[in-house]
């Protein structure tokens, strides 16, 4: 009798124990990104991104404490920060002039991804000395959350510049 209790009981604890254990995905519903963006004398809109539309994700390539943060809104409109030597909570300025890894940290706006109107804002003009930075206030293992700004200048048109205020992101990964 106490022999089939065992057998019976067994299969149950083994599966609680291998249950509990194996490792979840995040929770990434309450993942989310929101800027103001001017571009030129237009009046600014909102970009927001939710849930599995924003990412924070570290590079395979990078092979260091690269990590990038990816958001598109339901506009179609892509933003994105990559974080160099990201560590520790601090500020990181957008510095790099030629987005490589370990150049500094650079942000891209793409309005209209895709699409043939597509236009790509980024901070890697190096006669731009104000580009922005993010300031990381949260940063752990699994998450990360902060605020950023940053003036972009298109990528090759020499159009009107973007200025991206009152940025933010929380992010779960």
């Amino acid at each position: 009798m106490k022999h089939k209790f065992f057998i019976t009981i067994l299969p149950l604890v083994t599966y609680i124990i291998t249950s509990c254990s194996k490792n979840k995905p995040p929770d990434t519903s309450s993942n989310n990104v929101s800027a103001t963006i001017s571009i030129g004398n237009n009046a600014p809109f909102q970009f927001s991104a939710t849930g599995s539309a924003v990412k924070f994700f570290q590079p395979l390539s990078a092979g260091g404490p690269e990590y990038t943060l990816e958001a598109i809104d339901t506009k179609n409109n892509k933003l994105h920060i990559g974080f160099d030597n990201l560590t520790q909570t601090g500020t990181y300025p957008f510095t790099s002039n030629d987005g490589l890894i370990g150049t500094g940290s650079v942000f891209t706006f793409i309005k209209d991804v895709g699409s043939a109107s597509q236009l790509v804002y980024w901070t890697l003009d190096p006669s731009y000395t104000n580009r922005g930075s993010a300031t990381v206030t949260v940063f752990n293992s699994h998450h990360i959350e902060g605020v950023f700004n940053a003036s972009c200048k298109p990528e090759l048109t020499g159009g009107d510049v973007a200025q991206v205020s009152n940025g933010s992101f929380k992010v779960n990964y």
